[in-house]
């Protein structure tokens, strides 16, 4: 026999959890929910376990517990990832400023020691241009230049009359036919003294020895500048001599002044190289100390504008964004995390704080739904409520045909996986979505809180 708890009744044992309710207070019924009034003891093994009340028995509200428990530990190493992640940017973030520091050092050591070769460059420049007037060259020097130049305007008249040689045949090809241009060719040839036809291959000679011998260019070209120096720098010159040095360009062709040019441009550094000038380093071995300079100060800067490029990033990383990654940043982890749902004719896909995606099973083609604009699509709830997490708006998506742009309203609901469970084109162009992720199994409230929402909802009703 068994006694009701609270009561002085007695049933047959056999009464006890036969789904019937016998005892007034309900004591002969704790495995089932016949009796409204009595309790049930759940273990709930692996968690917390608890007494409930019997009508809730086989209800489904313990497996839903179940889902909920494990679907919180998930979306507490969501925020626990987000915090690794944001101490790993932060632990960079300030090794990237320690470097940066020290690089942007080097890089104004690099910008001091340019800005003093480009300086010294530019000293050297004007030192020469300086001392062009006040060179003073021997006459055996000046001799020499004199025979630089003439030989170059014996090459530049050659060249000259080679061209004009070369124009006459080529008039002469063009009717090379016609007897008129036989008659023509004859002529250009010309004759000997003796009045024998001259060859091709005479004319060609001809032509060559118009131009200096190529032993003689070769030797003026291979003669040190040094060896064009007779006797001591500081040897006097007429003022007749220099004069006419110096005045050389105003009756030189206008394409040989720069040769000419070229040619002064020996004697200066030749007479850098002995002491004559000042400063003592010839310029070219300048240049390559200012290009030195130059690229190394550029690598400096580059450096520090790739560590500057991190350190944004790493900033950028840090800031809290609640209305895209959640209150307490569970969503964060969740960046990139897509979920799919075939529905036949279309596989929707819909990525956390990313796009909303409509694909066609038939040729592939891809819909954009809208992008994730914010949660608590209708601005309800206050951010530090959980209820502000569960809906999500897409906006901004591929245009409709004579519609408007499309659009995704997202319900999430406490789920141990993030999957997509349902999708319906409720009105044209707007898609409303269902699913389900561990981001928003927030820690259950307590009677007392459930109670205050409760009045809240009511009073504001």
């Amino acid at each position: 026999m068994f006694r009701c708890l609270q009561t002085d009744k007695w049933i047959p044992i056999s009464a006890v959890n036969d789904d019937y309710c016998d005892c007034p207070d309900g004591s002969d019924e704790p495995g089932t929910s016949a009796c409204p009034n009595g309790s049930y003891y759940c273990e709930n093994k692996g968690f917390v376990p608890g007494v409930i009340r019997s009508s809730r028995v086989n209800d489904g509200v313990c497996a839903q517990q179940k889902i909920h428990s494990n679907g919180a530990r998930v979306r507490a190493s969501y925020i626990e990832k987000a915090k690794k992640e944001r101490a790993e940017h932060q632990k960079k973030l300030e090794q990237l400023l320690r470097d940066v520091a020290l690089a942007q050092l080097r890089a104004d050591d690099f910008k001091r020691a340019l800005e003093k070769e480009e300086l010294g460059d530019q000293e050297v420049r004007e030192m020469q241009m300086q001392s062009r007037t006040s060179i003073v060259l021997t006459p055996a020097l000046f001799k020499q230049i004199e025979q630089r130049h003439e030989m170059i305007q014996s090459l530049s008249r050659a060249l000259d009359n080679a061209m004009e040689e070369l124009r006459a045949v080529a008039r002469i090809a063009e009717g090379a036919e016609s007897k008129e241009a036989k008659e023509a060719f004859e002529v250009w040839l010309g004759e000997t003294e003796e009045g024998v036809q001259h060859t091709l291959g005479n004319k060609l000679d001809d032509i060559r020895d118009w131009a200096p011998p190529t032993s003689d260019i070769e030797a003026m070209t291979s003669t040190d500048i040094l060896e064009m120096l007779d006797g001591k720098p500081g040897d006097a010159v007429t003022q007749e001599t220099k004069h006419g040095l110096w005045h050389i360009p105003s009756y030189l062709p206008e394409k040989l002044v720069p040769v000419y040019e070229q040619v002064i441009s020996w004697v200066l550094h030749a007479l850098v190289r002995i002491d004559v000038l000042s400063p003592v380093q010839v310029h070219g071995k300048a240049t390559k100390g200012l290009d030195a300079a130059r690229a190394a100060h550029d690598e400096s800067a580059a450096k520090v504008e790739d560590l500057n490029n991190q350190i944004a990033s790493h900033q950028s990383a840090l800031k809290e964004n609640p209305d895209k990654h959640g209150r307490d940043n569970e969503f964060k982890a969740l960046d990139g995390t897509c979920m799919t749902k075939d529905m036949g004719s279309y596989t929707y896909e819909l990525c956390f704080g990313g796009k909303s995606t409509q694909i066609s099973n038939n040729d592939g083609y891809r819909f954009d739904l809208g992008r994730f604009s914010r949660f608590d699509v209708n601005g309800e709830y206050d951010a530090m409520d959980d209820r502000h997490y569960l809906s999500m708006q897409y906006e901004h998506g591929q245009g409709c045909w004579n519609g408007p742009a499309r659009s995704t309203r997202v319900t999430l609901e406490c789920g141990e996986t993030n999957e997509l469970v349902s999708v319906l084109e409720a009105e044209k162009c707007t898609y409303t979505m269902h699913a389900k992720t561990p981001a928003v199994c927030f820690p259950l409230k307590t009677e007392s809180d459930v109670a205050d929402e409760t009045r809240i909802d009511h009073e504001e009703l």
